[in-house]
């Protein structure tokens, strides 16, 4: 009678623990595919426009030093345009419709 006993709750504990670690299996597989999903995304394009040349110290090498941190800290390529007369109406709207062409965001 108690080796019955011993057989049935030894039964019971086993497969409790095969459900437990089923379950556990599917949990952490659906996890891991919810990774593998958001590790999947389009490669962004950015334009920065800038009034200023890049190689003075003011706000040109500062655009660059932005440029190169995005690039760094995001997975997008940077695009600049630099010396854009804020003045000149028709080479601001020239840059964005370039800009634009190539399929950057502004």
């Amino acid at each position: 009678m108690q080796a019955k006993q011993i057989r049935f709750i030894l039964s019971i504990t086993i497969g409790l623990a095969v459900i437990l670690l089923l379950v556990l299996l599917f949990k952490v597989y659906g996890v891991i595919q919810d990774t593998k999903a958001s590790t999947k995304f389009e490669h962004t394009k950015v334009a920065i426009i800038t009034s200023d040349c890049l190689g003075d110290q003011s706000w040109g090498s500062l655009a660059y030093k932005g440029k190169l941190k995005i690039e760094e800290r995001f997975p997008v390529s940077v695009v600049l345009f630099d010396e854009v007369d804020e003045q000149n109406e028709r080479m601001i709207t020239e840059t964005i419709v370039q800009a634009a062409e190539w399929g950057l965001r502004l």
